[in-house]
């Protein structure tokens, strides 16, 4: 019961019932064997008109097994190349992002330093007005009047 109920007992019989059929084609394939061997006659047949054709076509099926495994090859390596290829976009795909990531660092590098010169170039005219200025007399806001030096 425990069998019915897990379904084993089916898969047995129809197991057995597949070793019962395969037992009694491997003994028609013997005796078709045997009487080829032999030399005798088949259904009016000799043998010398059967052999001839069987190395035929086994030598055809050793033809298709041999191309069956060249094509299923000849598509492992196309698939193979294709993930190659597609490896070989994303790399450079990384390299061209690194390139520009670079380009981009430098070209904010390069308006960071035009920026300072910018304000250090401020500061400066900013300091030289300063100077001027407090040369002034804080009074007037005049400059003061120069004195011309003596040569001697």
């Amino acid at each position: 019961m425990v069998e019915e109920a897990c379904g084993t007992r089916l898969y047995e019989m129809k197991k057995a019932q597949a070793q019962k059929t395969m037992e009694k084609k491997d003994v028609k394939v013997s005796e078709i064997t045997k009487i080829l061997e032999e030399g005798r006659g088949v259904c009016g047949l000799r043998a010398v008109d059967i052999t001839p054709t069987l190395e035929k076509l086994r030598a055809q099926r050793s033809a298709y097994l041999q191309w069956a495994s060249n094509s299923t090859e000849i598509e492992r390596l196309h698939r193979q190349e294709t993930a190659f290829e597609y490896y070989s976009a994303r790399q450079t795909l990384r390299e061209g992002d690194e390139e520009n990531r670079l380009i981009a660092e430098e070209l904010n590098l390069e308006s960071a330093i035009s920026r300072l010169k910018v304000r250090g170039e401020a500061r400066m005219r900013g300091r030289l007005g300063a100077r001027k200025r407090s040369r002034r007399c804080r009074r007037c806001r005049r400059a003061p009047k120069r004195t011309q030096r003596r040569r001697s």
